[in-house]
């Protein structure tokens, strides 16, 4: 969609398959015109599209692929924060596909590109004038008689336009996916053709996203590259498309580079957006993967040396996301991705301080409770981590391929690792597999501490929900205090209670379990699937994720009632993956596939403020390792001789300066005092001067003013005679003036009497004539009689 210039209109495009564009008044609401702009497309774009899906949900071994057959819907945000922001991301598959699945992907995206329209906007000048530019699209359509009829152009060469804008010109100005910038004329003529070349190599680069500001314009590129042009009135010759026709343009403005961005990104990404504020001193850009770039203007100009685009506030995932775990000592959350990065938040302070890539994939990460490590499952092993200032250093590794999930304990003394269908239990300070719980016949999708870390539930996609007793652990026995099966569902999640007696799980059966004694005692259905389970450690709150994304705030204790109360906050845009609480119950975050993470405040009505929690001292540790802290020993002290050495050199340096300045100050002072004399000598000659002209300039003054005087009565006298002669003049004028009119009197007087003497006259006539005439008639009237 777009709005007009002044807001009043607002032009949409309904897409597949009706393709229609509607123009609408905005204040109204009410459509003004509707044109139907593209025909005849295929419905195999959707049909490819499903089947797409389905192969790949089917080759595909994750949790986050078990969900892709189920429904989804897109969610908005709901949440009181939030440390990253929704963006859309496509499903980073593991598994290779088959070359069966690839052709159809293949035909797919072909499809799709061949009937995309990309942007529509509205002309600034001309609000009832609405452009669509897109893949061999070029359209303009004009409001008339009612109706939106589309422009007829001289013939425009097909091309896959990917963005545009209007210049002050009324000129069209699009990006296109070979690489060219072109203007356009309204009427349809190519005024210029700009070839984006980047880099040293000068690739030609897809032009994905245009902005103008000032004299300028800002083009986003394909390969991480920002361009930036400027405008010129000049000469300029180009050459038309048919390459043998040239056009000289006198007085016209073109576009010329002068400047190339390179934005610090971790793999080449494309600018898929560029705006600026209304001051014009800050341009920011959205990226594919996810991230915000942002530009100050340095002296009110892009073009200096000094600017570049930095991060407009952190780096956010750009996959979606596996894992969230949380710590007590600290308040920092930990997260991993598709895009294979770890990255730590400091959710109080809503930011990014630790992000580290790696270059196998990370399935799924745990904290210690102190937040001094870190336990990661790898695609060749699972890695035990130490949390540095400003990196992740692993200090010890596990032969535990693909770990799918993984967990400390809540004292952080031990820590669970699955392995397809075992539970591996390993002490946190000797690294001893302390025992291995079998039992589930698929993978394990989730693994849950108790409170007093005496149980551990797992749950997998075998349909088993297990709690296993570890009091025992010492000696290295573990046994299976209960379990329940249930072969239809495939549990995602399961926890238990703060006193070890109930458990509870969610599956593909969109139903949440309650388990005593190896017995689903309660079970409550819902809508949607629900994918993951968090409960306050106060065991007043259970929440729940679902496959739309939403999360529900379910009623617990459960009531007798089979049908899930709860109250829905929307959030994510896709399924939700993770759900953690905070030790001290007040925050609850939520991670997605959307990949995005979600923190919300947690409100227990039914807990009184003085039986809450007393707040947590939180701690400022950092680990550093000994080379770190050798070296910034062995740096300090090189700094602090340098400083000594330093202050030396300072000290007699300022002593040298002083004497020089002293010095300078002499020869100043001398110099200073001659100036002085010589100029009280020019002084007093010049007021010497100065007297003199003023007694000059007196006298010429008072020889002027009686020569003024003299020259004013001559005037007087000259002008009197002139007016006494004038006068007389006048006098004679008006006597003449007085006899003409006399004269013209005895003229009209007389000509009056000769008037009525000869009316008189003519008037005797016509009576005589009139009465012969009646005396003719009488006669003729009595003979006719007669």
């Amino acid at each position: 969609m777009g709005f007009s210039f002044d807001a009043k209109m607002i032009a949409t495009l309904i897409g597949n398959p009706d393709w229609t564009i509607h123009l609408w008044i905005w204040d109204k609401g009410k459509i003004v015109a509707s044109v139907k702009c593209l025909h005849n497309i295929s419905s195999s774009i959707e049909m490819n599209k499903q089947l797409s899906q389905n192969i790949d949900s089917l080759e595909s071994g994750n949790f986050t692929e078990i969900n892709t057959h189920l429904s989804s819907a897109v969610a908005k945000s709901n949440a009181s924060s939030t440390l990253s922001m929704n963006n859309n991301l496509q499903n980073d598959h593991k598994c290779q596909s088959k070359s069966k699945n690839s052709d159809i992907n293949n035909g797919y995206n072909q499809c799709t590109l061949n009937n995309q329209i990309k942007e529509i906007s509205i002309n600034p000048l001309d609000q009832f004038q609405v452009l669509i530019i897109g893949n061999q699209i070029f359209k303009i359509y004009k409001y008339l008689e009612g109706e939106l009829k589309q422009v007829t152009f001289p013939k425009i060469e097909n091309k896959n336009y990917l963005c545009h804008v209007w210049n002050s010109r009324n000129q069209i100005i699009t990006g296109t996916n070979d690489g060219h910038i072109l203007i356009f004329d309204n009427n349809g003529d190519l005024k210029q053709d700009i070839v984006n070349k980047v880099g040293p190599e000068n690739n030609i680069v897809n032009v994905t996203s245009l902005i103008l500001f000032r004299n300028s314009l800002m083009a986003g590129c394909d390969n991480s590259s920002i361009i930036l042009f400027e405008k010129n009135s000049s000469e300029y010759e180009y050459n038309s498309k048919n390459n043998k026709d040239q056009s000289q343009n006198n007085d016209k403005e073109f576009y010329n580079k002068i400047k190339e961005f390179t934005l610090n990104t971790e793999i080449p990404t494309s600018i898929i957006n560029l705006t600026i504020n209304p001051s014009e001193d800050n341009i920011v850009c959205a990226t594919n993967n996810c991230q915000l770039f942002s530009l100050l203007s340095i002296n009110s100009e892009f073009n200096c040396d000094e600017a570049k685009f930095e991060l407009l506030s952190q780096p956010f995932h750009y996959g979606k996301i596996y894992s969230l775990d949380t710590c007590i000592r600290k308040p920092l959350i930990a997260t991993c991705s598709s895009d294979k990065s770890i990255r730590i938040w400091n959710y109080l302070e809503k930011t990014n301080e630790i992000t580290k890539f790696f270059t196998d994939d990370v399935y799924c990460v745990s904290m210690h409770p102190s937040g001094l490590n870190i336990l990661a499952g790898f695609n060749d092993k699972l890695r035990l981590m130490n949390i540095l200032i400003d990196d992740l250093k692993p200090y010890k590794e596990f032969n535990i391929r693909g770990c799918r999930e993984c967990k400390f304990s809540n004292g952080g003394q031990y820590f669970a690792a699955a392995y397809r269908n075992c539970v591996h239990i390993f002490s946190t300070w000797s690294y001893e597999n302390l025992c291995t719980l079998k039992g589930h016949s698929s993978k394990i999708q989730s693994i849950y501490w108790s409170l007093d870390d005496n149980y551990i539930i797992t749950s997998g996609i075998d349909g088993a929900v297990y709690q296993w007793s570890l009091q025992d652990i010492i000696r290295g026995e573990c046994k299976r205090e209960s379990e329940s099966f249930l072969k239809s569902c495939l549990y995602t999640s399961a926890l238990c209670s703060n006193d070890a007696k109930k458990n509870y799980a969610v599956g593909s059966d969109k139903t949440i379990k309650e388990i005593q004694d190896s017995q689903i005692t309660k079970e409550l259905t819902s809508d949607v699937v629900l994918t993951k389970l968090a409960i306050s450690n106060s065991g007043t709150m259970l929440f729940v994720g679902t496959v739309t994304g939403a999360l529900r705030v379910v009623k617990f204790p459960f009531s007798e009632t089979k049908v899930c109360e709860y109250q829905e906050h929307k959030a994510h845009g896709d399924s939700i993956t993770a759900l953690c609480i905070s030790s001290d119950d007040k925050f609850l975050f939520s991670a997605g596939m959307d990949g995005t993470i979600y923190m919300y405040n947690i409100y227990d009505k039914d807990i009184k403020i003085s039986q809450r929690k007393k707040e947590e001292i939180l701690s400022d540790e950092i680990l550093v390792s000994r080379t770190d802290a050798e070296e910034q020993v062995i740096m300090l002290s090189d700094l602090r001789k340098k400083l000594d050495d330093l202050k030396l050199e300072n000290e007699y340096q300022l002593r040298l300066k002083d004497m020089n300045c002293n010095e300078k100050i002499k020869e100043v002072t001398g110099k200073l005092l001659q100036e002085i004399d010589s100029l009280k000598l020019a002084s007093s000659l010049i007021k010497s001067e100065k007297e003199k002209e003023e007694n000059r300039f007196s006298e010429d003054m008072n020889n002027e003013k009686l020569k003024h005087l003299n020259e004013i009565n001559e005037l007087e006298n000259t002008h009197r005679e002139k007016i006494v002669s004038e006068y007389e003049k006048y006098k004679a004028l008006e006597l003449k003036t007085s006899e003409l009119q006399e004269n013209w009197k005895n003229q009209v007087l007389k000509l009056n009497l000769e008037k009525e003497a000869m009316l008189k006259k003519l008037t005797s006539q016509y009576d005589m004539k009139l009465k012969l005439k009646q005396d003719e008639i009488l006669k003729v009237r009595i003979n006719h009689i007669l």
